[in-house]
Protein backbone atom coordinates (compact mmCIF):
# COMPACT_ATOMS: atom_id res chain seq x y z
CA UNK A 1 0.00 0.00 0.00
CA UNK A 2 1.30 3.25 -1.24
CA UNK A 3 1.01 6.57 0.84
CA UNK A 4 -1.46 7.90 -1.35
CA UNK A 5 -3.87 4.90 -0.61
CA UNK A 6 -2.87 5.23 2.81
CA UNK A 7 -4.06 8.98 2.91
CA UNK A 8 -7.41 8.27 1.14
CA UNK A 9 -8.39 5.46 3.46
CA UNK A 10 -7.20 7.54 6.55
CA UNK A 11 -10.04 10.41 5.79
CA UNK A 12 -12.71 8.16 7.74
CA UNK A 13 -11.25 10.09 10.65
CA UNK A 14 -12.22 13.21 9.79
CA UNK A 15 -15.65 12.62 9.03
CA UNK A 16 -15.59 10.85 12.37
CA UNK A 17 -14.21 14.15 14.38
CA UNK A 18 -16.68 16.33 12.09
CA UNK A 19 -19.54 14.73 13.33
CA UNK A 20 -18.38 14.93 16.88
CA UNK A 21 -17.66 18.45 16.18
CA UNK A 22 -21.43 19.33 14.66
CA UNK A 23 -22.36 17.02 17.92
CA UNK A 24 -21.17 19.54 19.91
CA UNK A 25 -22.32 22.56 18.54
CA UNK A 26 -25.36 21.28 18.31
CA UNK A 27 -25.67 20.31 21.72
CA UNK A 28 -24.29 23.55 23.10
CA UNK A 29 -26.53 25.50 20.46
CA UNK A 30 -29.29 24.22 21.82
CA UNK A 31 -28.78 24.18 25.48
CA UNK A 32 -28.32 28.06 24.92
CA UNK A 33 -31.44 28.21 23.12
CA UNK A 34 -33.34 26.43 26.01
CA UNK A 35 -31.37 28.51 28.74
CA UNK A 36 -32.56 31.61 27.43
CA UNK A 37 -35.62 30.42 27.22
CA UNK A 38 -35.99 29.62 30.46
CA UNK A 39 -34.53 32.53 31.44
CA UNK A 40 -37.42 34.48 29.32
CA UNK A 41 -40.26 32.23 30.72
CA UNK A 42 -39.26 32.66 34.22
CA UNK A 43 -38.71 36.55 34.17
CA UNK A 44 -42.17 36.50 32.21
CA UNK A 45 -43.28 35.25 34.96
CA UNK A 46 -42.24 36.52 37.38
CA UNK A 47 -42.92 40.19 35.86
CA UNK A 48 -47.07 38.65 35.86
CA UNK A 49 -47.22 38.05 39.52
CA UNK A 50 -45.30 41.65 40.23
CA UNK A 51 -47.59 43.33 37.78
CA UNK A 52 -51.09 41.42 39.41
CA UNK A 53 -49.86 42.51 42.96
CA UNK A 54 -49.43 46.45 41.75
CA UNK A 55 -52.84 45.59 40.58
CA UNK A 56 -54.23 44.25 43.48
CA UNK A 57 -52.48 47.02 45.61
CA UNK A 58 -53.99 49.86 43.99
CA UNK A 59 -57.72 48.46 43.95
CA UNK A 60 -57.09 47.74 47.26
CA UNK A 61 -56.23 51.44 47.88
CA UNK A 62 -58.91 52.57 46.40
CA UNK A 63 -61.65 50.41 48.06
CA UNK A 64 -60.82 53.31 50.72
CA UNK A 65 -62.56 55.89 48.78
CA UNK A 66 -65.35 53.47 48.30
CA UNK A 67 -65.54 53.05 52.14
CA UNK A 68 -65.70 57.04 52.29
CA UNK A 69 -69.07 56.98 49.75
CA UNK A 70 -70.74 54.11 51.64
CA UNK A 71 -70.30 56.32 55.03
CA UNK A 72 -72.13 59.94 53.10
CA UNK A 73 -74.33 57.48 51.95
CA UNK A 74 -74.78 55.65 54.97
CA UNK A 75 -75.81 59.56 56.20
CA UNK A 76 -78.24 62.17 56.04
CA UNK A 77 -75.25 64.91 56.59
CA UNK A 78 -71.17 64.36 56.98
CA UNK A 79 -69.44 66.51 59.56
CA UNK A 80 -66.21 67.59 59.64
CA UNK A 81 -65.38 66.17 62.66
CA UNK A 82 -67.13 62.94 61.47
CA UNK A 83 -64.88 62.51 58.77
CA UNK A 84 -62.07 63.16 60.77
CA UNK A 85 -63.00 60.23 62.50
CA UNK A 86 -63.19 57.84 60.21
CA UNK A 87 -60.08 58.61 58.48
CA UNK A 88 -58.61 58.30 61.66
CA UNK A 89 -59.99 54.60 62.38
CA UNK A 90 -58.50 53.66 59.09
CA UNK A 91 -54.93 54.49 60.24
CA UNK A 92 -53.68 55.45 56.57
CA UNK A 93 -50.26 55.52 57.89
CA UNK A 94 -50.07 51.88 59.08
CA UNK A 95 -52.73 50.24 56.98
CA UNK A 96 -52.50 52.50 53.72
CA UNK A 97 -49.04 53.90 53.27
CA UNK A 98 -48.96 56.46 50.27
CA UNK A 99 -52.53 57.86 50.77
CA UNK A 100 -51.36 61.27 51.40
CA UNK A 101 -54.80 62.83 51.72
CA UNK A 102 -58.15 61.46 51.86
CA UNK A 103 -61.32 64.36 51.85
CA UNK A 104 -64.47 64.95 50.78
CA UNK A 105 -65.08 68.09 47.83
CA UNK A 106 -68.33 69.54 47.19
CA UNK A 107 -69.91 70.42 44.02
CA UNK A 108 -71.02 73.89 44.41
CA UNK A 109 -72.61 76.23 41.76
CA UNK A 110 -71.12 80.04 40.94
CA UNK A 111 -73.84 81.47 42.91
CA UNK A 112 -73.80 79.72 46.52
CA UNK A 113 -69.24 80.17 46.61
CA UNK A 114 -70.15 83.12 49.39
CA UNK A 115 -72.67 81.31 51.10
CA UNK A 116 -70.40 78.13 51.50
CA UNK A 117 -67.00 80.05 52.33
CA UNK A 118 -68.96 82.06 55.20
CA UNK A 119 -70.43 78.10 56.71
CA UNK A 120 -67.09 77.05 56.59
CA UNK A 121 -65.66 79.36 58.16
CA UNK A 122 -68.09 79.54 61.16
CA UNK A 123 -66.92 75.39 61.45
CA UNK A 124 -63.96 76.51 62.53
CA UNK A 125 -61.53 77.30 59.43
CA UNK A 126 -61.78 81.18 59.72
CA UNK A 127 -59.35 81.62 56.89
CA UNK A 128 -60.94 79.35 54.38
CA UNK A 129 -61.57 80.38 50.67
CA UNK A 130 -62.44 79.18 47.55
CA UNK A 131 -59.69 79.59 45.06
CA UNK A 132 -59.22 79.48 42.33
CA UNK A 133 -61.59 81.72 41.53
CA UNK A 134 -63.17 81.05 38.02
CA UNK A 135 -66.01 82.22 35.80
CA UNK A 136 -67.14 78.76 36.30
CA UNK A 137 -71.06 77.85 36.48
CA UNK A 138 -69.87 74.98 39.30
CA UNK A 139 -66.81 74.42 41.17
CA UNK A 140 -65.86 71.03 43.28
CA UNK A 141 -63.88 72.52 46.44
CA UNK A 142 -61.86 70.35 48.81
CA UNK A 143 -64.47 70.88 51.53
CA UNK A 144 -62.94 68.00 54.00
CA UNK A 145 -59.20 67.41 54.46
CA UNK A 146 -57.38 64.73 56.32
CA UNK A 147 -54.76 64.89 58.10
CA UNK A 148 -55.12 68.17 58.06
CA UNK A 149 -51.24 69.13 58.65
CA UNK A 150 -49.15 71.79 57.00
CA UNK A 151 -48.49 69.35 54.26
CA UNK A 152 -52.27 68.89 53.69
CA UNK A 153 -53.33 72.32 54.60
CA UNK A 154 -52.89 74.33 51.63
CA UNK A 155 -55.40 72.64 49.58
CA UNK A 156 -58.48 73.31 51.35
CA UNK A 157 -60.82 75.41 49.38
CA UNK A 158 -59.35 74.13 46.13
CA UNK A 159 -61.48 74.72 43.13
CA UNK A 160 -60.28 71.14 41.58
CA UNK A 161 -63.10 71.61 38.76
CA UNK A 162 -60.72 74.82 37.71
CA UNK A 163 -57.69 72.52 36.75
CA UNK A 164 -58.50 70.83 33.22
CA UNK A 165 -56.70 67.66 33.71
CA UNK A 166 -58.82 67.25 37.54
CA UNK A 167 -62.22 67.99 35.47
CA UNK A 168 -61.67 65.34 32.77
CA UNK A 169 -60.94 62.69 35.53
CA UNK A 170 -64.07 64.26 37.37
CA UNK A 171 -66.30 63.64 34.59
CA UNK A 172 -65.27 59.97 34.03
CA UNK A 173 -65.83 59.00 37.02
CA UNK A 174 -69.47 60.60 37.80
CA UNK A 175 -70.40 59.37 34.34
CA UNK A 176 -68.76 56.09 35.26
CA UNK A 177 -69.70 55.90 38.47
CA UNK A 178 -66.22 54.49 39.73
CA UNK A 179 -62.99 55.97 40.91
CA UNK A 180 -61.16 57.43 38.26
CA UNK A 181 -57.48 58.23 38.52
CA UNK A 182 -55.66 61.43 37.48
CA UNK A 183 -52.41 62.44 35.38
CA UNK A 184 -48.85 62.06 37.63
CA UNK A 185 -48.39 64.76 39.41
CA UNK A 186 -45.69 66.17 41.56
CA UNK A 187 -46.26 66.53 45.23
CA UNK A 188 -44.92 68.94 47.53
CA UNK A 189 -42.47 68.35 50.32
CA UNK A 190 -39.21 69.09 50.97
CA UNK A 191 -36.01 66.95 51.29
CA UNK A 192 -37.27 64.34 48.21
CA UNK A 193 -36.84 63.89 44.79
CA UNK A 194 -39.24 64.88 42.20
CA UNK A 195 -39.68 61.00 41.60
CA UNK A 196 -40.03 59.92 44.96
CA UNK A 197 -43.09 62.44 45.19
CA UNK A 198 -44.91 61.56 42.00
CA UNK A 199 -48.11 60.31 42.54
CA UNK A 200 -51.85 60.61 41.25
CA UNK A 201 -55.29 61.53 42.40
CA UNK A 202 -58.19 59.24 42.17
CA UNK A 203 -61.93 60.24 42.45
CA UNK A 204 -65.16 58.60 43.75
CA UNK A 205 -68.29 60.41 42.61
CA UNK A 206 -71.28 60.48 46.09
CA UNK A 207 -74.57 61.27 44.14
CA UNK A 208 -77.49 62.77 45.20
CA UNK A 209 -79.87 60.82 47.80
CA UNK A 210 -82.88 60.55 44.75
CA UNK A 211 -80.29 60.53 41.83
CA UNK A 212 -80.32 57.54 39.35
CA UNK A 213 -78.46 56.32 36.23
CA UNK A 214 -77.51 57.59 34.13
CA UNK A 215 -75.83 60.24 36.02
CA UNK A 216 -75.18 63.79 35.19
CA UNK A 217 -73.39 66.79 36.90
CA UNK A 218 -76.92 68.00 39.06
CA UNK A 219 -76.86 64.60 40.45
CA UNK A 220 -73.49 64.62 42.07
CA UNK A 221 -73.41 66.17 45.60
CA UNK A 222 -69.72 65.90 45.82
CA UNK A 223 -66.36 63.41 45.05
CA UNK A 224 -64.52 61.08 47.50
CA UNK A 225 -60.85 61.92 46.52
CA UNK A 226 -57.67 60.59 47.66
CA UNK A 227 -53.78 61.76 46.93
CA UNK A 228 -51.56 58.93 46.31
CA UNK A 229 -47.88 58.87 46.49
CA UNK A 230 -46.83 55.95 44.20
CA UNK A 231 -43.40 55.17 45.59
CA UNK A 232 -44.53 54.65 48.99
CA UNK A 233 -48.01 52.52 47.60
CA UNK A 234 -45.30 50.58 45.82
CA UNK A 235 -42.69 49.97 48.78
CA UNK A 236 -44.74 47.85 50.29
CA UNK A 237 -44.95 45.27 47.29
CA UNK A 238 -41.01 45.47 47.40
CA UNK A 239 -41.42 43.04 44.70
CA UNK A 240 -38.06 44.45 42.74
CA UNK A 241 -36.05 42.66 46.15
CA UNK A 242 -37.79 39.39 46.00
CA UNK A 243 -38.08 39.22 42.44
CA UNK A 244 -34.33 40.57 41.20
CA UNK A 245 -35.71 43.02 38.90
CA UNK A 246 -35.97 46.43 38.26
CA UNK A 247 -39.69 48.16 38.08
CA UNK A 248 -40.40 51.49 36.31
CA UNK A 249 -43.68 52.94 35.92
CA UNK A 250 -44.94 55.37 33.54
CA UNK A 251 -48.02 57.59 32.84
CA UNK A 252 -49.74 56.99 29.58
CA UNK A 253 -49.12 54.38 27.03
CA UNK A 254 -45.11 54.93 26.48
CA UNK A 255 -42.35 54.69 28.16
CA UNK A 256 -41.24 58.35 28.63
CA UNK A 257 -38.91 59.49 31.37
CA UNK A 258 -40.66 63.14 31.76
CA UNK A 259 -43.53 60.94 32.55
CA UNK A 260 -41.89 58.45 34.99
CA UNK A 261 -44.06 57.75 38.00
CA UNK A 262 -41.81 55.19 40.16
CA UNK A 263 -38.65 53.05 39.53
CA UNK A 264 -38.08 51.00 42.11
CA UNK A 265 -34.04 51.25 41.54
CA UNK A 266 -34.01 54.82 40.64
CA UNK A 267 -30.77 55.57 43.44
CA UNK A 268 -28.08 52.53 42.44
CA UNK A 269 -29.13 52.85 38.32
CA UNK A 270 -28.86 48.50 38.61
CA UNK A 271 -28.46 46.82 35.10
CA UNK A 272 -29.70 43.78 33.53
CA UNK A 273 -26.99 41.08 33.48
CA UNK A 274 -28.65 39.93 30.06
CA UNK A 275 -29.73 43.27 29.07
CA UNK A 276 -33.71 41.08 29.34
CA UNK A 277 -35.81 43.68 29.74
CA UNK A 278 -40.08 44.25 28.66
CA UNK A 279 -42.46 46.40 28.83
CA UNK A 280 -46.29 46.21 29.65
CA UNK A 281 -49.43 48.16 29.83
CA UNK A 282 -51.83 48.25 32.91
CA UNK A 283 -55.45 49.66 32.78
CA UNK A 284 -57.07 50.40 36.24
CA UNK A 285 -60.35 51.64 35.43
CA UNK A 286 -60.16 54.26 33.41
CA UNK A 287 -56.23 55.01 33.82
CA UNK A 288 -53.25 53.32 31.49
CA UNK A 289 -49.81 53.26 33.20
CA UNK A 290 -46.78 51.85 31.39
CA UNK A 291 -44.45 49.26 33.16
CA UNK A 292 -40.73 48.40 32.18
CA UNK A 293 -38.74 45.20 33.60
CA UNK A 294 -35.52 44.73 33.53
CA UNK A 295 -33.69 41.90 34.97
CA UNK A 296 -30.99 42.47 37.93
CA UNK A 297 -27.63 40.69 37.54
CA UNK A 298 -28.29 38.62 40.75
CA UNK A 299 -32.11 37.13 39.15
CA UNK A 300 -31.91 33.73 38.26
CA UNK A 301 -28.88 32.64 40.27
CA UNK A 302 -29.52 28.58 39.35
CA UNK A 303 -29.27 29.32 35.84
CA UNK A 304 -25.83 28.88 34.67
CA UNK A 305 -25.80 31.07 31.94
CA UNK A 306 -22.43 30.28 30.51
CA UNK A 307 -23.61 26.37 30.38
CA UNK A 308 -23.33 26.29 26.52
CA UNK A 309 -20.10 27.61 26.30
CA UNK A 310 -18.63 25.29 29.08
CA UNK A 311 -20.26 22.35 26.90
CA UNK A 312 -18.34 24.00 23.54
CA UNK A 313 -15.16 23.84 25.44
CA UNK A 314 -15.21 20.26 27.03
CA UNK A 315 -16.37 19.03 23.51
CA UNK A 316 -13.60 21.12 21.75
CA UNK A 317 -11.26 19.56 24.33
CA UNK A 318 -12.79 15.98 23.51
CA UNK A 319 -12.77 16.11 19.52
CA UNK A 320 -8.99 17.11 20.27
CA UNK A 321 -8.13 14.04 21.91
CA UNK A 322 -9.99 12.22 19.83
CA UNK A 323 -8.06 13.38 16.76
CA UNK A 324 -4.69 12.34 18.38
CA UNK A 325 -5.58 9.02 19.53
CA UNK A 326 -7.54 8.35 16.44
CA UNK A 327 -4.87 9.40 14.27
CA UNK A 328 -2.20 7.55 16.27
CA UNK A 329 -3.88 4.46 16.00
CA UNK A 330 -4.53 4.56 12.59
CA UNK A 331 -1.17 5.05 11.56
CA UNK A 332 -0.01 2.71 13.72
CA UNK A 333 -1.86 -0.06 12.07
CA UNK A 334 -1.32 1.27 8.47
CA UNK A 335 2.58 1.81 8.98
CA UNK A 336 2.37 -1.83 10.02
CA UNK A 337 0.30 -3.24 7.04
CA UNK A 338 2.70 -1.31 4.93
CA UNK A 339 5.86 -2.88 6.07
CA UNK A 340 3.94 -6.32 6.02
CA UNK A 341 3.16 -6.40 2.55
CA UNK A 342 6.47 -4.53 1.65
CA UNK A 343 8.24 -7.53 3.15
CA UNK A 344 5.27 -10.27 1.56
CA UNK A 345 6.54 -9.01 -1.81
CA UNK A 346 10.80 -8.95 -0.82
CA UNK A 347 10.30 -12.69 0.40
CA UNK A 348 8.29 -13.06 -3.19
CA UNK A 349 11.49 -11.81 -5.14
CA UNK A 350 14.79 -13.43 -2.85
CA UNK A 351 14.10 -15.93 0.26
CA UNK A 352 17.67 -15.21 1.14
CA UNK A 353 17.55 -11.09 0.98
CA UNK A 354 13.76 -11.81 3.04
CA UNK A 355 15.64 -14.04 5.43
CA UNK A 356 18.72 -11.07 5.98
CA UNK A 357 16.04 -8.34 5.96
CA UNK A 358 13.94 -10.47 8.14
CA UNK A 359 16.49 -11.18 10.78
CA UNK A 360 17.44 -7.67 11.50
CA UNK A 361 13.77 -6.18 10.70
CA UNK A 362 12.49 -4.40 14.43
CA UNK A 363 9.18 -6.16 14.05
CA UNK A 364 8.35 -9.47 15.10
CA UNK A 365 8.84 -11.95 12.09
CA UNK A 366 8.56 -15.48 11.61
CA UNK A 367 8.27 -18.47 8.85
CA UNK A 368 6.01 -21.42 9.88
CA UNK A 369 5.31 -24.46 8.96
CA UNK A 370 1.75 -25.58 8.20
CA UNK A 371 0.95 -27.03 11.03
CA UNK A 372 1.97 -24.15 13.15
CA UNK A 373 5.79 -25.01 14.48
CA UNK A 374 8.09 -22.37 14.34
CA UNK A 375 10.80 -22.58 11.03
CA UNK A 376 12.50 -19.41 11.66
CA UNK A 377 11.98 -16.61 14.08
CA UNK A 378 13.76 -13.02 14.41
CA UNK A 379 15.28 -11.17 17.54
CA UNK A 380 12.95 -8.72 17.36
CA UNK A 381 10.04 -11.48 18.06
CA UNK A 382 12.14 -13.29 20.58
CA UNK A 383 12.78 -10.16 22.26
CA UNK A 384 8.72 -9.30 22.41
CA UNK A 385 7.53 -12.56 23.87
CA UNK A 386 10.73 -13.03 26.41
CA UNK A 387 12.27 -16.23 24.49
CA UNK A 388 15.76 -17.43 23.45
CA UNK A 389 16.04 -18.66 19.94
CA UNK A 390 16.11 -21.93 20.66
CA UNK A 391 13.49 -21.95 23.16
CA UNK A 392 11.17 -20.55 20.48
CA UNK A 393 11.62 -22.66 18.02
CA UNK A 394 10.72 -25.87 20.47
CA UNK A 395 7.25 -24.66 20.54
CA UNK A 396 4.30 -23.91 18.19
CA UNK A 397 2.18 -20.60 17.88
CA UNK A 398 -0.71 -22.84 19.55
CA UNK A 399 0.64 -22.72 22.85
CA UNK A 400 2.44 -19.33 22.29
CA UNK A 401 -1.32 -17.99 21.87
CA UNK A 402 -3.98 -16.85 24.56
CA UNK A 403 -6.23 -19.00 24.36
CA UNK A 404 -9.17 -17.53 23.96
CA UNK A 405 -8.01 -15.81 20.71
CA UNK A 406 -6.66 -19.33 19.50
CA UNK A 407 -9.85 -20.74 17.77
CA UNK A 408 -10.25 -17.23 15.63
CA UNK A 409 -6.58 -17.72 14.41
CA UNK A 410 -6.96 -21.45 13.21
CA UNK A 411 -10.16 -20.62 11.69
CA UNK A 412 -8.19 -17.86 9.67
CA UNK A 413 -5.15 -20.75 9.45
CA UNK A 414 -7.59 -23.18 7.65
CA UNK A 415 -9.11 -21.11 5.48
CA UNK A 416 -5.48 -19.65 4.19
CA UNK A 417 -4.64 -23.60 3.51
CA UNK A 418 -7.97 -24.57 1.81
CA UNK A 419 -7.21 -21.40 -0.83
CA UNK A 420 -10.16 -19.66 0.18
CA UNK A 421 -8.40 -16.47 1.26
CA UNK A 422 -4.52 -15.23 0.47
CA UNK A 423 -3.71 -13.81 3.83
CA UNK A 424 -5.36 -12.76 6.79
CA UNK A 425 -4.61 -10.01 9.89
CA UNK A 426 -6.04 -10.69 13.35
CA UNK A 427 -5.41 -8.88 16.35
CA UNK A 428 -4.70 -11.08 18.84
CA UNK A 429 -3.41 -11.89 22.47
CA UNK A 430 0.45 -13.91 22.88
CA UNK A 431 1.19 -15.12 26.38
CA UNK A 432 5.24 -14.50 26.87
CA UNK A 433 7.39 -16.73 28.57
CA UNK A 434 7.10 -14.71 32.04
CA UNK A 435 3.35 -15.59 31.80
CA UNK A 436 2.54 -12.15 30.70
CA UNK A 437 -0.36 -11.33 27.97
CA UNK A 438 0.46 -8.99 25.56
CA UNK A 439 -1.33 -7.65 21.99
CA UNK A 440 0.04 -8.17 18.98
CA UNK A 441 -0.89 -7.26 15.18
CA UNK A 442 -0.48 -10.33 13.30
CA UNK A 443 -0.31 -10.16 9.43
CA UNK A 444 0.07 -14.09 7.41
CA UNK A 445 0.43 -14.82 4.14
CA UNK A 446 1.63 -18.25 2.55
CA UNK A 447 3.94 -18.87 0.70
CA UNK A 448 3.53 -22.39 -1.71
CA UNK A 449 5.99 -24.03 -4.01
CA UNK A 450 5.76 -24.02 -7.82
CA UNK A 451 2.60 -26.71 -7.62
CA UNK A 452 0.56 -25.26 -5.21
CA UNK A 453 1.06 -27.06 -2.28
CA UNK A 454 1.79 -25.11 0.90
CA UNK A 455 5.61 -24.23 1.96
CA UNK A 456 5.51 -22.15 4.65
CA UNK A 457 3.86 -18.89 6.52
CA UNK A 458 5.12 -16.01 6.32
CA UNK A 459 4.24 -13.74 10.29
CA UNK A 460 4.97 -10.66 11.01
CA UNK A 461 4.14 -9.70 14.75
CA UNK A 462 3.60 -6.11 15.80
CA UNK A 463 3.34 -5.39 19.61
CA UNK A 464 0.05 -3.19 19.69
CA UNK A 465 -0.64 -3.28 23.37
CA UNK A 466 0.12 0.45 23.54
CA UNK A 467 -2.41 0.99 20.82
CA UNK A 468 -4.82 -1.58 22.85
CA UNK A 469 -4.64 0.66 25.90
CA UNK A 470 -5.31 4.17 23.53
CA UNK A 471 -8.51 2.40 22.40
CA UNK A 472 -10.02 1.71 25.64
CA UNK A 473 -9.16 5.17 26.88
CA UNK A 474 -10.89 6.41 23.49
CA UNK A 475 -14.28 3.67 24.40
CA UNK A 476 -13.93 5.47 28.17
CA UNK A 477 -14.08 8.66 26.53
CA UNK A 478 -16.80 8.24 24.34
CA UNK A 479 -18.72 6.55 27.04
CA UNK A 480 -18.00 9.53 29.41
CA UNK A 481 -19.24 11.99 26.56
CA UNK A 482 -22.57 9.54 26.07
CA UNK A 483 -23.34 9.42 30.00
CA UNK A 484 -22.52 13.21 29.80
CA UNK A 485 -25.11 14.11 26.72
CA UNK A 486 -27.59 12.01 28.15
CA UNK A 487 -27.27 14.34 32.07
CA UNK A 488 -27.36 17.30 30.31
CA UNK A 489 -30.41 16.51 27.93
CA UNK A 490 -32.00 14.91 31.41
CA UNK A 491 -31.24 18.13 33.36
CA UNK A 492 -32.59 20.62 31.04
CA UNK A 493 -35.77 18.71 30.08
CA UNK A 494 -36.29 18.38 34.40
Amino acid sequence: MNIKTYVFESIWIWFLLLAMALGVVTLSYTSDIQIKNAYQNLFLERQDEVIDEIEHTIVTYMEVLRAGRGLYDASTYVSHDEWSAFVKSLRLEKNFPGIRTLGYAKLISKQDRGDFEVDIRERGFSEFRVYPITEDPVGVVATYVEPYDALNRELHGFDMWSDEDHRAVLEKALLANTASISKRLVLQENGHTELDLAGFLVFMPVYQKEAQAPYALEDVDGFIYGVFQLSKVLNRINGSERYNFRVEIFDGKSVNEVHKMYDSHAVDGAQSNMHLSNVQTLQINNKIWTMRFTSLPEFAPNIDLYYPVKILLAGTLLCLLALVTLWSLRGSKKIAEIIAQERTADLAQSEEKFRSAMEHSPVGMALLSPDGSWLKVNKALCSMLGYEEIEFLSTDFQTLTHPDDLDADLDLVTQVLEGRIDDYKLEKRYIRKDGKTIWGLLSVSLLRDVDGNPKHFISQIQDISDIKKAQQTLEELNTELEEFSYRTSHDLRS
